[in-house]
């Protein structure tokens, strides 16, 4: 049967999918006559444990035999980019890892530093580095076999002609269990005895089902110090098998008296644990194979949802109240969610969601997903059967990773909470986390009312309040009394926002010690943030810069792309910015690209320069990107060549990462100049470096420079100051695995120092309104007018409190204007705001001379006005509300 390459899969990779008469699936790429069997005999090769492939020897191909091999490096960058867009591939990670290739030596199982390798990540051939972890792709070099489209092949075992027929319908594999998820071959752990009970056989793997952990050993069913949940409350008759008796555990002797931290994140979320002592340990969610080798990415886990059936899913989620019996392949989150929301295709778009955390806080009436069976379902507070709460299922998955038959029970959580985020959005979210967590619960501890009464989720302290726990700890400053102490700033760079955070390190007097038992003191004095400076608001930043500055393209191609938040548009881009799936796509495609130039990551800058010859013969080089990319009818449109300058970009970066650097300064002076405590002449402030952004070069660069330029301002008021550092940076923390130990780094420290300063622990934490998740988060907004094109500031919210009227203007005029911004630097004398991008809402009033506007804040977002000739002249009954943004 001749192979048909006019399918869509063709097409887009230079692939064909195959089927063979056993119903084996093959992949065969044409231009090179590579076949390449669905099924992998292994899929990964750890170093330290070599594991050889099974000795298969030959294949023979019509009537021809040919030795399994790997890709030639020649040949694997096209290749592999191929497979990387094939659907059907995607549980292979070919993105994520580093892949075999053939060693200088000839063809060798065993990965070796002399190997070339396929780096997924930086999409490029290299040598193999000492710590790679190296995956093999089997494959047969057979074009001379393939004749005119035909190719007859015999079985792996040599014992019968086998003939590969064509599959045509695109990338989309034959429905087949053997393919799904939840029962792909590497994963499989259970003995594949075609005598074992289904009924065992689903015991074994209930939590494979629910979650992909990986299935149990049979031997815990019959094992009388071990048994299973889900048997506890048989009939003895159901617990007879021809293997034995089965044994059921009653789920409550597996209940800990530890705590879970958790500090759910914009991007990532990271869960710890502690268990009786002072030791925390980090908890992998989202991969299903504990018995593999522990990597630094696995204690991130990125807040991601992927929405495949939620029909079937929401079904089984509200049946029962506790481990319900649920399936991951129709609803999954973490790492498998966010590498197929990586490679998915245009139109399964909206089946994701990666914005979870900003949800809560500012989108709640806005948002929804559609599934891959084409369902719509809105985001509400409660789960049913036309809505999700996205928060409480990303938190029952949190729960399955923590609560199972590996782990044990717990019953105590604590979560640390942003600074910015008003009161009531954290309730949401510690509401939605503590349903989430109970759904994981077995249903015999949901009904103990004893047990319960044990089941708590808390707020701890702040993101960045505990990000200086783990640090100030870390960095040797061990303060011996109240006198000893360290000032401290932290900058925490995330993926979303970036927070501030200020305050004292001390260590505590005697009386705190004696009848408090404590140890040290941390005192936070103040906090802020600059909401629109995050790591993926960066890359959004540099995609948006690269299709502005490609309209030529995109008007041709009819491509589209976003608008990022708070950047105005550019003229005549009503057709190319939409708020489309399409444009969205787009510029995660674009984000994609330009990653290695935001990380800085090695050979970056070859990756964009690519060299021509002049006019003159001399080798010079262009910078663009080429990629797939899709026009606003959904048509992917190949090599789109986008031209970029890339010192250009980097220039962009510097300024944005400035704005904030710059914005970190003049919050750390205001905090400080306001408390006495912190106004010794010789005192030192240490910046922390925090969250994974601020691993960038560039931040280190920019704070160093404005540092030096303190250091310069102080030296001139005063001779004697010029060989005093004023302050000292303090790299981001990087995690090491030694051992049995992890040493946290800039983003999981938050979670380490959630558990370090709970209740019961020898650190006090003297918390202020913004550090108190029981207070209200302050106003958001800086309030102010217009005054010669600039912003002229009237209310900054970090120097008023709520319920302080402010006179605003006076009310001479019927229409009055309140322009309002969350720029840290909005209440700057020095350097103002140019007014023209900034928001306003206007205020109609009927004119009065001789009296003045008083606003007032009384909620992040709300304020109250009246008219009055003085403050207090203000009548009650004249006070209005008026929500600033809406």
């Amino acid at each position: 049967m001749g192979l048909i390459t006019s399918t869509s899969l063709y097409s887009r990779t230079g692939f064909s999918l195959l089927e063979d008469n056993e119903g084996q699936l093959w992949y065969y790429y044409k231009k090179y006559g590579i076949l390449i069997p669905h099924e992998q005999e292994y899929i990964s090769i750890e170093h330290k444990h070599y594991d050889f492939l099974p000795q298969i020897g030959e294949l023979k191909v019509s009537g021809d035999k040919y030795k399994w091999s790997l890709l030639l490096s020649e040949h694997a960058k096209e290749v592999f980019s191929g497979l990387g867009q094939v659907n059907a591939c995607k549980d292979w990670h070919i993105m994520k890892r580093v892949w075999t290739l053939d060693s200088v030596d000839g063809f060798n199982w065993m990965p070796n530093r002399y190997n070339s390798v396929y780096d997924g990540k930086e999409k490029n051939v290299r040598m193999a580095r000492p710590n790679d972890k190296e995956s093999i792709l089997q494959c047969i070099y057979a074009s001379k076999a393939v004749k005119g489209g035909v190719a007859a092949m015999d079985n792996r075992e040599i014992c019968g002609a086998m003939r590969l027929k064509p599959i045509t319908a695109g990338d989309v594999l034959p429905e087949k269990p053997n393919n799904k998820k939840g029962n792909d071959p590497k994963n499989m752990q259970i003995n594949k005895n075609s005598n074992m009970p289904k009924g065992v056989a689903a015991l074994l793997e209930c939590d494979k089902r629910r979650c992909r952990l990986e299935a149990y050993e049979e031997s815990m069913l019959y094992d009388i110090q071990r048994g299973h949940w889900e048997l506890y409350g048989s009939a003895d008759g159901a617990l007879k098998t021809p293997a034995g008796k089965m044994v059921p555990r009653d789920p409550r002797k597996d209940m800990k008296t530890g705590v879970i931290g958790i500090d759910f994140g914009t991007k990532s979320t990271v869960v710890v644990k502690q268990d009786g002592t002072n030791e925390i340990i980090p908890v992998r969610i989202g991969t299903g194979h504990w018995a593999s080798e522990v990597r630094e990415s696995d204690f991130e886990n990125p807040t991601v949802i992927e929405c495949t059936d939620l029909e079937s899913f929401i079904a089984s989620y509200l049946e029962r109240e506790g481990r319900p019996q649920t399936n991951c392949d129709d609803f999954f989150i973490s790492y498998d969610a966010f590498e197929d929301f990586r490679n998915c295709p245009p139109n399964e778009f909206y089946a994701y969601y990666t914005d979870l955390k900003q949800w809560a806080n500012t989108e709640k009436e806005n948002a929804r997903v559609k599934d891959k069976k084409g369902r719509v379902y809105w985001f509400k507070d409660e789960t049913n059967e036309t809505a999700i709460n996205p928060v409480e299922l990303y938190a029952y998955y949190i729960g399955m990773y923590i609560n199972n038959m590996r782990n044990g029970i717990y019953m105590k959580y604590l979560m640390s909470f942003p600074v910015g985020y008003a009161r009531e959005t954290r309730e949401f979210i510690l509401r939605s986390f503590e349903k989430g967590i109970k759904k994981s619960l077995p249903a015999c501890i949901l009904e103990d009312a004893e047990c319960m009464k044990k089941f708590r989720v808390d707020f701890g302290i702040s993101e960045p309040a505990a990000y200086a726990v783990t640090a100030l700890g870390l960095g040797n400053l061990n303060p011996q009394d109240e006198n000893d102490r360290y000032m401290y700033g932290i900058f925490d760079f995330g993926g979303g926002t970036t927070d501030f955070d200020f305050g004292i390190w001390r260590g505590a007097s005697e009386s705190e010690y004696e009848i408090e038992g404590y140890d040290y003191v941390l005192e936070c004095f103040g906090a802020d943030s600059d909401i629109t400076l995050g790591g993926e608001n960066i890359l959004e930043l540099l995609g948006y810069e690269v299709f502005k500055n490609n309209q030529g393209l995109a008007r041709e191609k009819k491509l589209v792309c976003t608008l990022p938040f708070g950047v105005p548009a550019f003229l005549g881009s009503e057709e190319l910015l939409l708020d489309s799936q399409i444009a969205m796509r787009n510029m995660v495609l674009l984000k994609e690209e330009l990653r290695p130039l935001w990380h800085q990551e090695n050979g970056w800058r070859e990756k964009y320069r690519h060299t021509v010859e002049g006019n003159g013969g001399e080798e010079q080089y262009e910078e663009y990107l080429e990629l797939t990319l899709y026009s606003r009818e959904g048509k992917p449109q190949p090599n789109c060549r986008l031209v970029i300058n890339t010192e250009e970009l980097i220039l962009l970066v510097r300024r944005r990462i400035q704005k904030g650097v710059d914005a970190f300064f003049s919050c750390m002076e205001k905090t400080f100049l306001h408390i006495k405590a912190a106004q010794k002449q010789d005192d030192k402030v240490y910046i922390f470096l925090a969250g994974n952004s601020s691993r960038s070069v560039f931040v280190r660069e920019l704070f160093l420079k404005k540092i030096d330029g303190y250091q310069q301002k102080f030296k001139k008021l005063d001779s004697n100051a010029g060989g005093y550092n004023y302050f000292e940076l303090i790299e981001p923390l990087k995690d090491q695995i030694s051992g049995e130990r992890y040493t946290p780094n800039a983003k999981t420290s938050v979670a380490y120092g959630l558990l370090k300063s709970r209740e019961g622990s020898s650190i006090k934490v003297v918390k202020n309104e913004e550090t108190n998740a029981a207070e209200q988060a302050r106003f958001k907004y800086f309030l102010g007018r217009e005054r010669r094109h600039k912003f002229d500031c009237r209310l900054s919210p970090a120097q008023i409190t709520y319920g302080e009227w402010v006179q605003f203007q006076g009310t001479a005029k019927p229409v009055i204007r309140i322009y309002y911004t969350t720029d840290p630097m909005a209440d700057s004398k020095k350097a103002p705001l140019d007014i023209g991008n900034i928001p306003y809402s206007e205020i109609n009033i009927e004119p009065k001379k001789d009296q003045f506007l008083f606003i007032r804040t009384c909620g992040p977002t709300v304020i109250e006005y009246a008219i009055a000739a003085r403050q207090e002249e203000i009548d009650d009954n004249s006070i209005k509300s008026f929500p600033i943004d809406a």
